[in-house]
């Protein structure tokens, strides 16, 4: 695992407890390693949602909470390595988002990449494998968050959140139908993205590779970037897990 403690790559929530469900929010960190000199971006970059999925750990906090479902959160910027993403995909350490060039991991050598995934992407990897191995959960939901708005399209987004998913078609299907009763919310079917088995998707390699329903949800930016917010989609989401659940 490299030279840093595994659990430093994570934090998990109701650890000791065995639920039928497992929350994985692989975007919710934004920490950036002291020694990647926050990978060379200001600030303001740092804390756009090219840099993490803004107000999802609120969301997912509440979530597990409501439900008593474990639930493992990432530490560091999906910029530091992208967990959603298999190790070798060019996504997995940008060197570019919606426009902004990363300075910190451009002409990276292949021995500073192999570096970078051993510390902070095989942890988070295998404490989401193990914890499927101990627990034997009956359903993956993957929370994430999503820009009204990217920098280098021109539409805004319609979505009030969309429900991504493969081979999980029943629960999916529930859930889309669920969220859509809930008046005024505009649901997408595997909108704004889908799910590219080939990308390293975990709800891919841990749901579908092993047979486990398994979605995404993502939440829009702008409903969730304040506590009222988080609450309401919290508490939504728990609703949507003991309806469709099952």
């Amino acid at each position: 695992m490299g030279d840093i403690n595994k659990k430093n790559v994570f934090t998990v929530q109701n650890r000791n407890l065995v639920s039928s469900s497992l929350l994985i929010a692989e975007h919710s960190g934004n920490e950036i390693p002291l020694d990647l000199d926050n990978l060379g971006l200001s600030t303001f970059d740092r804390q756009r949602h090219i840099s993490y999925d803004i107000g999802i750990k609120g969301v997912c906090e509440i979530a597990s909470s409501l439900t008593s479902s474990r639930t493992i959160f990432s530490r560091y910027s999906r910029l530091v390595v992208d967990l959603n993403r298999h190790q070798l995909s060019n996504e997995c350490i940008r060197t570019e988002s919606d426009g902004t060039l990363i300075p910190g991991n451009r002409e990276l050598s292949e021995a500073q990449k192999k570096t970078r995934i051993n510390k902070y992407y095989k942890p988070f990897k295998a404490i989401v494998s193990d914890t499927i191995n101990e627990i034997g959960p009956k359903f993956l939901l993957s929370l994430h968050s999503f820009t009204p708005k990217l920098s280098t399209e021109e539409l805004e987004r319609p979505w009030h959140c969309g429900v991504l998913y493969d081979s999980a078609i029943h629960l999916a299907t529930d859930c889309l139908r669920f969220l859509r009763s809930k008046q005024g919310i505009i649901v997408g079917d595997n909108e704004p993205y889908g799910v590219d088995k080939k990308s390293g998707h975990t709800i891919s390699i841990h749901g579908d590779g092993r047979k486990i329903p398994a979605i995404i949800v993502e939440i829009r930016q702008d409903l969730i970037s304040h506590e009222r917010g988080q609450k309401t989609w919290g508490e939504l989401i728990a609703e949507m897990m003991e309806n469709c659940f099952r």
